[in-house]
Formats: structure tokens, sequence, C-alpha cells
């Protein structure tokens, strides 16, 4: 009986590690082995903008380091975050849950989108200023968040279930198509610069 106890501890320590790496108190990034839980949703202020909304996750892409020198635009990480600090919710649904991470998942496919954009650019041996870079980023993130309102209407904020499976299929298929600019980043990673 107190083999079976061990390795119970020791198999939820090790999955606690793994999930530490991708999040501290505030900030999660976007990792296909750990979704958004209803812990993620840290906010007390439950009216933003949307007051008729049962939750409100604030997705984003991020620049890391956030000093964008010529010289090191290669070490430039774009990476899909939560800010968990700015996320709430009223009503706690499987099927809200499922919508709040299409919502995170789209996030990260706009970071591979741009990740395939830089390689383009490096494939021509061409140099990225800090300015094509900000361009560029702009330009992306500016088609992910028109994509974001696009599927928070068509799928009528996750309550329309027709939609809502449509999306979540097509959604799927955008981060397999896009599987080769796949980017792990450690939490450690971002805290360093």
């Amino acid at each position: 009986m107190k083999k079976i106890i061990i390795i119970l501890i020791l198999i939820s320590e090790i999955t606690f590690a793994q999930s530490s790496l991708f999040e501290n108190d505030s900030i999660l990034i976007w990792n296909e082995n750990r979704k958004i839980t209803w812990t993620d949703f840290k906010s007390q202020n439950k009216v933003h903008s949307y007051e008729n909304a049962s939750t409100v996750m604030a997705p984003g892409l991020i620049a890391y380091p956030k000093n964008i020198e010529a010289s090191k635009i290669k070490e430039v990480k774009i990476i899909a975050t939560v800010n968990k600090n700015q996320s709430w919710y009223k009503i706690k649904e499987d099927y809200i849950l499922n919508h709040e991470q299409m919502h995170f998942n789209i996030t990260e496919i706009y970071a591979r989108k741009f990740r395939k954009e830089l390689a383009k650019i490096e494939e021509t041996g061409a140099k990225i200023s800090p300015n094509i870079f900000l361009s560029l980023f702009n330009k992306i993130d500016e088609e992910h968040w028109n994509f974001q309102s696009q599927y928070e209407d068509e799928t009528q904020r996750g309550t329309n279930f027709n939609q809502q499976k449509n999306w979540n299929e097509k959604i799927q298929k955008l981060l397999n198509d896009l599987d080769d600019f796949k980017l792990d980043v450690k939490i450690e990673e971002l805290l360093e610069n």
C-alpha cells in the first residue's frame, strides 16, 4: 500500500512540474498539453465592456523580449498567452470553457502565422529590421483580432452549438496546418528578459 501512495505522489509532482513550465500566477503560455481551466480566470472585475458575457478571457500575442533590437531579432519569440488576472467568468459550464479554449487556440494560430512569415523572410536572406518586425506584428495582430471577432459573432459567444462545432474543427485544422511553426516556450525564458 505504501508503494501505491508514493507512486501517486510522484505522478502528481511530475504533472505539477510540467504545467508550471508554461505558467505562473498571472500568465499562461499556450501549450498543446495544457488546456485552460476555471482556475485560470482570476479577475474579480466581472463587468468589462461585455456586460452580458458569462466569461472574458484575455488572450494576446506577445513579443519576448519586449526590446526589439536589430541585432537580436532572430531571438525574439512571438507567443500566445492568457493574462489570468484579466480573465473572469460568471457561469461555469463546459461549453463555455471549450469556447474560451478556442479563443486561446486562435491566438496560437496567429502566433504560428507570425513565425511562418518570419521564416519566409529569413529564407530570402533579407534582414528584418525592428520597423519591419513591428509592422508585421501589427498586421498579424489586427488579423488576429478580426478573426476573434468573427469567431465570437458566428458562434454567438459559444451558444450556437452547431457553429461552435464547425469552428472547433476549423480551428483544429488551422493549428494542424501550421504545426511546423509550433514553439514550446517555458515561462522561465520569459522571466529572464
